[in-house]
């Protein structure tokens, strides 16, 4: 099922960061809070994912080779806090939402004439679902008049929306509720036998064409999830600040100008090397349109995780660290290397379900800041200070907020 799913994206994790870092991997299993952290939307399925994800990548802790009573004992593995108390920061689409002038820019991305007639073509198959999952007794009261989705709010309240359909159904649900509705059940083995895989993968891709198609809309996507995407920028830059402060003193050091002594205040505490965000499809298709990412020749499915590399150049490859997991992952740290060029030029590497993705970002003058050539891998990296510069410029060009950010 789907929690199994989650277990093994995070044992995968848990691989991908032994091989990033090398020799004992995760050895600190028995303190993740010195090099995790863990943040979800406030939904119980989002909530359950992370929990299993973290599960999966902590693994089951080692026999302890202390005894107690003549027995061996296993130390309690530590637990993990998620915090949950951001939602309307990471899904694009928060009611009230966040930004002045965002539901009419929305409205306005709506009424383009392709999107209305793709709308039409699809709505027989919104109904068509709506109803069989009324029909079943499977859809509770709670479902009803709760939307995610933008420009379905009305609709799924009964207000102006032109969501009508003929032959007395209500209106449908909205297509993003629709989706998580049926993938949730789809994961418990609860479909209606007469839901085909074929409606599934239809409403799915729909779904995520219809994200695409809004947040491909650069002020859109800057108001939709510019706080996540700064919070994963600055989860990595203090990721880059310590290694930069770590190299000189590495530096010093060969050169034996430091000496430490016990009135030296004692050294920072490295920062986390891997934060999870457990999310939304939207809150995945919103950063890959924020870091203006290529979109991938496959839909994200359910289970698909975006994941954000923090990487430092050296002479003859790039220095890995790894992180994902949930619906939407970042990793920062940095591999230790030999003989670097520029010890302090950085890059970023982002991934959907382990393949990689470009970001044009960094194409202001061309492919001037781009690592290497579009055919080879560095094509992949995106210079860190192009990154800064992208979410600057998504920064500048948001409206007031319309409430407080609290």
């Amino acid at each position: 099922g789907g929690v199994e799913r989650m277990r093994k994206l995070g044992r995968m994790i848990n691989g991908e960061m032994e091989e990033a870092f090398g020799g004992g991997g995760i050895v600190a299993w028995d303190e993740p809070e010195t090099w995790l952290r863990a943040y979800s939307t406030d939904f119980s399925r989002t909530i359950q994912s992370v929990q299993a994800v973290l599960d999966g990548l902590l693994g089951d802790p080692p026999a302890s080779s202390l005894r107690k009573g003549g027995r061996a004992s296993k130390p309690r593995r530590r637990e993990v806090d998620v915090d949950a108390r951001h939602t309307s920061k990471m899904i694009p689409d928060p009611n009230p939402r966040r930004y002045v002038g965002q539901a009419e820019l929305e409205r306005e991305l709506l009424s383009r004439p392709q999107f209305v007639e793709k709308e039409e073509e699809m709505k027989p198959l919104a109904v068509r679902l709506t109803r069989t999952l009324r029909e079943s007794g499977i859809l509770g009261e709670e479902a009803e008049g709760i939307s995610f989705g933008v420009g379905e709010d009305e609709a799924a309240k009964g207000g102006e929306s032109d969501n009508s359909v003929s032959g007395g159904d209500p209106p449908p649900l909205a297509w993003n509720q629709l989706a998580e509705i049926l993938v949730c059940l789809d994961s418990q083995g609860r479909l209606p036998p007469s839901i085909s895989r074929k409606d599934l993968s239809a409403a799915a891709e729909h779904n995520a064409r219809r994200w695409f198609d809004l947040l491909g809309d650069p002020r859109l996507a800057a108001m939709a999830i510019k706080s996540l995407a700064k919070k994963m920028v600055l989860n990595a830059e203090e990721a880059v600040k310590a290694a930069v402060v770590r190299s000189k003193m590495d530096g010093a050091n060969e050169k034996g100008a430091v000496t430490s002594t016990s009135e030296d205040p004692p050294s920072p505490s490295p920062p986390p090397i891997l934060h999870v965000f457990s999310g939304h499809d939207a809150t995945l298709i919103a950063l890959m349109c924020a870091f203006r990412l290529e979109r991938p020749a496959v839909w994200p499915e359910y289970g698909s995780y975006l994941k954000m590399e923090l990487l430092r150049l050296d002479d003859d490859r790039r220095g890995e660290s790894d992180g994902g997991g949930g619906s939407v992952g970042t990793g920062e740290g940095v591999h230790q290397k030999k003989e670097n060029r520029d010890k302090n030029q950085f890059y970023v590497r982002f991934s959907l379900d382990g393949v990689p993705l470009r970001s044009r970002l960094g194409d202001v003058d061309g492919d001037k800041h781009r690592a290497g050539n579009s055919g080879d891998a560095d094509s992949f990296l995106l210079r860190w200070e192009d990154l800064r510069r992208g979410l600057d410029k998504m920064e500048r060009v948001l409206p007031p907020l319309a409430a407080p950010d609290g």
